[in-house]
């Protein structure tokens, strides 16, 4: 039996995208959902060839990413090493699409009068975007992504999606928008993937059917607006922000959009909407707007003052050229050197959840101190390969390192290993001759399975 669309939500459809459009959506959303991926270019460039995946080779994502692939089927992603070492990540199609623009964005990098980039991903749970983010700028260095989410359980869970990913130039936090008003013009960049009434959801989720109302559009039209308003400030003039939904009606896009540039300032460059059975995804809509105005980043005058790191004069050896470390209590971490101030002073004035990549831990005992790698540099671009012995697991014994089970290593050096899927990076065990205790983070076990 199908389930059943509100009447008043095709009565929208049809009245803004016409009967075809409206009746073609109503089979559509009564279909499967097929299952996308975006690879992580900073571990994957042959995801045919390298992935344990059942990729769909005759289907290119055309106009999404050139990191994304469709799926086959959907496998239980939980079983598959690669999944949990960062070397993709599930996202729907559609929400790849902010990528299409990347030409428009390297504008305003050019732009940029101190040849700065900084990106704020302002709701930016579970990390699909974040972690888009990272890849489409990593080889701009003095790039760096605020991911942001105001729900403190949710950003505990972006952190987690953030480190696997690998990108050391992420500040995770979790403030709500009206926090960044103190920044003034610090952003080139703003995502805001609004909250919305998620209607390009129905397919994937039908019980979100049921939740749907008119009033409820009415609703989130006017919270995105406050939301919108709240983080304008923090733009530069000449920036953008991309603001999506994943949903149809024109209330919570095309006039939220208008009304970003009419009211706030600025100019609509850019909008798409994406409905299922296009490419490959659901319903998603976004929209990119330049602010006006000639003032470039506002003027931080001594930047580290206050600074809530220290800078760590030792040096790890097993981080690469290219990155600085400071360090936070026991904590040290890694940025990336051209990022790094920008990126300590958002640590600094936010509510941060982590910064940079946690590298190691400083431990102080009676046999002196001694350095713990961390299981971040692990899955990290900034840790520097060849400095602690590698051990290729097989499927088999990933599995038991990601439950946290005990492995045994009797013919390798005592001492961190650092042990590897299919010759990716998957974190550190201690070994000490009989057995070795797994480094895999407690937090990050998995279960039941």
């Amino acid at each position: 039996m199908e389930n059943i669309l509100p009447i008043e939500f095709l009565n929208r459809i049809k009245e803004e995208f016409g009967e075809p459009q409206a009746g073609r959506l109503s089979e559509l959303l009564n279909g499967t959902s097929p299952t996308t991926v975006r690879v992580n270019p900073a571990k994957i460039q042959d995801p045919g060839a390298q992935l344990d995946l059942p990729i769909d080779t005759e289907v290119r994502m055309e106009g999404r990413s050139r990191y994304g692939v469709v799926l086959a089927q959907r496998p239980t992603f939980t079983l598959d090493p690669f999944f949990h070492a960062g070397a993709y990540y599930v996202q729907e199609g559609s929400s790849m699409a902010i990528e299409n623009r990347l030409p428009l964005y390297q504008e305003v990098l050019r732009e940029s009068a101190d040849g700065k980039f900084r990106i704020l991903d302002l709701c930016a749970a579970p990390g699909g975007k974040s972690t888009h983010l990272v890849s489409m700028f990593r080889d701009c260095p003095g790039a760096m992504v605020v991911s942001n989410e105001v729900i403190r359980s949710r950003a505990t869970i972006l952190a987690e999606n953030m480190a696997k990913w690998g990108g050391a130039n992420v500040v995770v936090t979790n403030n709500d928008p009206a926090d960044f008003k103190p920044f003034g013009s610090f952003f080139d960049m703003v995502v805001v993937d609004a909250p919305c009434s998620g209607e390009g959801m129905f397919r994937k989720d039908p019980a979100s059917r049921a939740e749907w109302s008119v009033e409820g559009v009415a609703q989130c039209a006017a919270r995105q607006k406050r939301i919108v308003a709240d983080i304008w400030p923090a733009l530069r003039a000449g920036g953008v922000m991309i603001y999506s939904t994943c949903t149809y009606n024109s209330s919570e896009n095309g006039e939220n959009l208008s009304w970003i540039a009419s009211e706030l300032g600025g100019e609509v460059l850019y909008s798409e909407q994406c409905f299922p059975g296009e490419k490959y995804g659901e319903g998603f809509f976004f929209g990119v707007v330049r602010k006006n105005g000639a003032e470039q980043h506002a003027v931080i005058k001594d930047p580290l003052r206050g600074a809530s790191v220290k800078p760590y004069k030792e040096g790890l050896e097993f981080v690469k050229d290219g990155y600085v470390c400071y360090r936070k209590g026991d904590l040290v971490k890694a940025y990336p050197a051209e990022a790094a101030v920008d990126m300590i002073y958002a640590e600094s004035h936010l509510r941060a959840v982590s910064a940079g990549c946690a590298a190691a831990t400083v431990m102080e005992g009676a046999k002196g101190r001694s350095i713990v790698p961390e299981g971040d540099i692990a899955l990290c671009e900034a840790l520097k390969r060849g400095v602690f012995p590698e051990v290729e697991l097989s499927l088999e014994d990933a599995l038991r390192y990601l439950r946290r089970e005990t492995l045994a290593f009797p013919g390798e050096a005592k001492g961190y290993l650092l042990v590897t899927y299919r010759g990716i990076p998957l974190g550190f065990v201690k070994n000490i001759g009989n057995r070795s205790n797994n480094l895999w983070p407690q937090g990050w076990r998995i279960r039941n399975v």
